[in-house]
């Protein structure tokens, strides 16, 4: 093993790239890598996760997801990525959890209220979904995405 590779700095940077590049399940084995020499490494096991899931290997990112939470209940981007988990999984209440410590997290991030509206869509609560898109245009007024969002809770 070469000095780089006792970094786990070394294996991120590798994944990060990987991933870039659409090679979710290469940056997985590196990300892997980079856990075994620091295991609590937070931001790696939400990369990790998120690596799993662009392979559908929803249940596998949970369980990275979930731990880099309860490791770091304070980061912003373990809630919103597994808060998307559970969305896909079509756990709403679960989404809708973890979207909501996101938010407390960071209020200003345009996703986060897009996520939690596209949740209340989901269960037919469409005016608290709109409330939730026009917060999100607040923050971020020429989001595409959002108001295609909006327009759909009116159809």
């Amino acid at each position: 093993m070469s000095e780089n590779e006792d970094n786990p700095d070394y294996w991120i940077n590798m994944a990060y790239s990987l991933q870039r590049e659409g090679k979710p399940e290469k940056a997985q084995k590196y990300y892997e890598e980079a856990l075994k020499l620091d295991p609590e490494n937070v931001v790696t096991l939400i990369n990790l996760g998120n690596a799993l899931s662009k392979q559908g290997k929803n249940d596998e990112a949970l369980k990275y997801l979930e731990y880099a939470t309860k490791t770091n209940p304070d980061i912003f981007e373990g809630w919103i990525n597994l808060g998307t988990i559970y969305d896909e999984m079509d756990n709403l209440d679960e989404a809708m959890n973890c979207y909501k410590k996101a938010k407390d997290l960071d209020s200003s991030n345009a996703a986060v209220w897009h996520n939690i509206g596209f949740v209340l869509k989901r269960q037919n609560k469409l005016s608290e979904a709109i409330s939730y898109y026009n917060e999100s245009l607040r923050l971020l007024p020429d989001n595409i995405e959002v108001l295609l969002s909006k327009g759909n809770a009116f159809t």
